[in-house]
């Protein structure tokens, strides 16, 4: 069953001739079940545009993002989607992607070329809109695949768990730093917890309260086990 996605266009950034690639690239990653543009409802394109609904959010200084956000973070707290399409070229919406992502939330970007790399690296996967027509979308990101960091996180849990059991999150975490000199200022979701639970297809995150543990899935690893980590 496909997953539900909010897909969020911050419509001061973006005009409402990308209204049917941005719908189609969303729909890539699920259902889209809600479809939302922010922006100053007396200066914008975006009225009336099949699909959307046009939220208005005034004329104050950064009023869309804002107002975006708290839709985003409300939406998250509710349960009601575990993926989101942001749809903006403003370095600021890293700080939301990091917290979608620290809540196991499922981040998608959409932005153009001129989209800074900090909110480009924070979001799950990040694709670019060429400028030209608006119609041709570059995948630039994807954490499907094993980094370094994530063979020595691989090794670490391997010289720590317990089998079946994982690791505790906080444990990968001190020994990353003793290990490899790695720290949370090294995650783009700036705790490791987040880290883990936005790669779903590297590890399996469960646990509760203080016991929350990790282990890594040994088939997305392949080869780059604790033998590869410690080559």
């Amino acid at each position: 069953m496909s997953e539900h996605i909010a897909l969020l266009v911050d419509g001061d950034n973006l005009s409402s001739d990308r209204a049917s690639v941005l719908m189609d690239m969303a729909r890539r990653h699920g259902t889209v079940t809600i479809a939302r543009v922010y922006a100053d409802a007396c200066n914008t394109g975006w009225h009336d545009v099949p699909g959307y609904a046009l939220v208005h959010a005034g004329r104050g200084k950064n009023a869309s993002d804002i107002l975006l956000a708290l839709d985003a973070m409300d939406l998250g707290h509710a349960g009601t989607v575990n993926r989101f399409a942001l749809v903006s070229s403003d370095g600021d919406f890293r700080h939301l992607a990091v917290r979608l992502r620290d809540k196991g939330k499922t981040v998608v970007g959409l932005g153009e070329a001129k989209t800074p790399e900090t909110f480009r690296s924070a979001c799950t996967i990040f694709h670019e809109i060429a400028p030209e027509d608006g119609r041709t979308v570059v995948s630039l990101r994807s954490d499907s695949a094993p980094t370094e960091l994530d063979r020595q996180v691989c090794q670490v849990i391997d010289d720590n768990g317990d089998g079946m059991r994982g690791t505790l999150v906080q444990v990968v975490g001190a020994k990353m730093f003793q290990s490899f000199q790695r720290s949370t200022r090294d995650l783009p979701q700036a705790n490791w917890r987040g880290y883990f639970s936005a790669r779903p297809t590297l590890y399996d995150v469960f646990g509760e309260r203080q016991n929350i543990r990790v282990r890594y899935r040994q088939k997305a690893f392949g080869s780059h086990s604790v033998a590869t980590a410690a080559e």
